[in-house]
């Protein structure tokens, strides 16, 4: 069955997907801070950045440790000591590592400083004092050391599998060592060393890609299949460089192209491999100012940019507000725009839209939010929630295996939508809507608006209020208007005369769903006064 692993408060979980949570131990050097949880997955390995106060490796058996290993800070001294068969000046470097029940590295850390050249040696052991110790949970200590020389090439020696011991002998000779080389691909990446954090990641073509606090035009990668394994030129810069603190802001994975978005450009990496990737500009003056209202639907990237939410798919980036909603964007009528970079969104499988979160004008807490039909191409919303102040939107698989959407709660709630009732918690939800003035392509004339007809889906049980505002843009509201949801139609008076007409529909104690299907008003121009 599956299950996911989400931050509550400064603790980690394992939740099931019947809603169980149960906590998961963390490193004790560790913290996870109030702030928004970044994962990516590789293999049956999970990578969680941005909120821990160092970046952390989940594996299959919900094991928390580091993600990577920090490195020796310091060198053993080398001396020779009777009874081996050893000869000639060597170096050596140790590193850190973590292996499992059949003895295989599954992490290691960079290795050390090089030791000083030993006092030539002949026909001795060759042995390290002072064996430097990790302050992490490790299985051992790997000693490379040099051939004979000594060169500046250092090969696996031999593993001093404990953290305690800071004394090792061997007289293995020259021969004997191991042919492959130390590996080079031994880097610690960004939110491993104290001064740079990971704030950004993603799993693209096998590898993980992340960006770091300081170096924020720079996008670093792990070697293909690896999640730890990262080598001094594993990294790339997004251009243009240094233009302001934000760098890089958003990563968007798609089958085969890795958007890499800043604020107002948008990079793709394609290719295959390193060795034929290639960074291609697809859009300028256009970005994405949050990497969690990146969402990737059917192969098509949905974000927020500064003016408007934006799609990147066959067609290219194209703007999906700018036709009806794009006020929403361009002013603060209606969103905080100056908080944007707090926002989220999420896909909604069951209705399939594109959700996302939004602060109001006036305030940075989100508790306003957006569907946007990724089928029927329209905008619903906004939308407000008063039981809980969202924090982030994601849909889980439940127990058979069916796709949910869920909005998490600052609460420590996990709130499953698309319920077959209109209430929240035994609450009934307010369904409070205002349609648009209507002026009928006539805004200056003066109209006759009839009587009023409104369909709606019947019910159980359950009274619509339908309160009119006849007049102009600043009309006051008329006597309300009461529909009985049993019947699905009503039928009301006469609207009255004005330039501009609003309907405001409102039910506050429907326990069921409620549909409505349209209205129907009849009107006639009467002219101009």
């Amino acid at each position: 069955m599956p299950y996911y692993l989400v931050q509550g408060g400064t603790s980690l979980y394992k939740v099931s997907s019947t809603g169980t949570a149960t906590a998961i131990s963390i490193p004790s050097t560790v913290t996870l801070r109030s702030r928004r949880v970044r994962f990516a997955a590789i293999a049956k390995n999970v990578v969680m950045v941005n909120s821990p106060s160092r970046s952390l490796w989940i594996d299959e058996d919900l094991t928390v440790r580091t993600h990577t290993l920090r490195p020796p800070s310091f060198a053993p001294i080398l001396d020779g000591t009777a009874g081996g068969t050893l000869s000639g000046i060597f170096k050596v470097r140790v590193s850190f590592y973590l292996a499992d029940a059949e003895g295989n590295i599954i992490n290691e850390s960079p290795l050390g400083p090089a030791s000083d050249a030993n006092p030539v040696i002949a026909s001795k052991w060759l042995r390290c004092r002072g064996v430097p110790k990790s302050n992490e949970t490790i299985s051992g200590r790997r000693l490379y050391r040099t051939t004979t020389g000594p060169g500046e090439v250092y090969f696996p020696w031999f593993d001093i599998e404990n953290n305690l011991e800071m004394t090792g002998v061997d007289d293995l000779s020259d021969a004997a060592l191991i042919l492959l080389p130390a590996p080079l691909n031994l880097v610690n990446p960004p939110g491993t060393m104290p001064g740079e954090e990971c704030e950004l990641i993603t799993s693209y073509k096998n590898r993980i890609f992340l960006r770091g606090t300081q170096l924020v035009d720079r996008v670093f990668y792990s070697e293909d299949g690896s999640f730890y394994q990262f080598s001094g030129s594993n990294f790339f810069d997004v251009p243009p460089l240094n233009q302001d603190e934000r760098g890089m802001t958003a990563f968007a994975a798609r089958r085969d192209e890795l958007g890499l978005l800043k604020r107002d450009v948008c990079w793709k990496l394609v290719g295959s491999s390193p060795d034929n990737w290639s960074l291609i500009k697809f859009a300028e003056n256009i970005g994405c100012v949050s990497q969690d209202t990146v969402v990737v639907i059917r192969d098509v990237a949905y974000w927020l940019g500064e003016d408007g939410i934006y799609t990147w798919g066959p067609d290219g980036v194209v703007s999906i507000t700018r036709e009806r909603v794009h006020p929403w964007f361009t002013t603060d009528e209606t969103f905080n725009r100056a908080a944007f970079d707090v926002a989220f969104a999420g896909w909604n499988p069951l209705l399939d839209t594109y959700d996302i979160f939004l602060p109001a004008t006036g305030g940075t807490t989100i508790n306003r939010w957006l569907s946007y039909s990724t089928t029927r191409k329209t905008w619903m919303g906004p939308h407000k929630t008063g039981a809980f102040t969202p924090s982030f939107s994601y849909a889980i698989e439940d127990t058979n295996d069916q796709l949910v959407p869920i909005i998490c709660g600052t609460d420590g709630t996990l709130n499953q939508m698309n319920q077959t009732v209109g209430t929240d918690n035994g609450t009934a939800i307010d369904f409070d809507v205002d349609l648009a003035h209507l002026h009928m392509d006539a805004p200056d004339d003066l109209k006759f608006f009839g009587e009023l007809a409104v369909r709606a889906r019947v019910e159980a049980a359950g009274t619509l209020t339908i309160t009119p505002y006849v007049g102009d843009l600043t009309a006051t509201a008329q006597p309300a208007i009461t529909m009985d949801l049993t019947t699905g139609r009503k039928r009301a008076r006469i609207l009255g005369i004005g330039r501009f007409l609003k309907l405001n529909f409102r039910n506050a104690e429907n326990a069921q769903k409620l549909r409505l299907f349209g209205c129907e008003i009849p009107f006639h121009t009467i002219g101009r006064d």
